[in-house]
């Protein structure tokens, strides 16, 4: 899988990775992910999605005993959440001409910060 990154300044960036899979219900859709290379930052590994369960608003399967993270998000969506997110590409998209900033939203955080 490769995701190429673009802020709102036009600076780009890429990760590559050799293993992207998902597993089957049974295992809740466990995502196993490795093999990086890139100039983005690995934030899979950094955010330790790796290895996580697929987490919804209304099936919480992710790591933080305190609440569930996809209710954190602006429209509540999925993600392979550890302790919330370093990466969310499901999350809603972060227009800062709509003053949109903030925990919720699209990110691929090891980048440049939570830019």
């Amino acid at each position: 899988m490769r995701v190429d990154i673009e802020n709102l300044k036009g600076e780009k960036r890429y990760a590559k990775y050799s293993t992207f899979k998902v597993g089957d219900d049974a295992s809740e859709y466990r995502l196993f992910v490795g093999g990086y290379k890139g100039n983005a930052a690995d934030a899979f590994a950094q955010g330790h999605h790796n290895g996580q369960r697929f987490t919804t608003a209304d099936n919480d399967n992710d790591q933080n005993r305190s609440l569930n993270c996809a209710k954190l998000n602006r429209d509540g969506s999925g993600w392979w959440f550890s302790s919330c997110e370093a990466v969310c590409l499901t999350c809603p998209y972060a227009n800062n001409k709509k003053g949109f900033s903030g925990n919720g939203l699209m990110q691929w955080e090891m980048w440049k910060g939570s830019e």
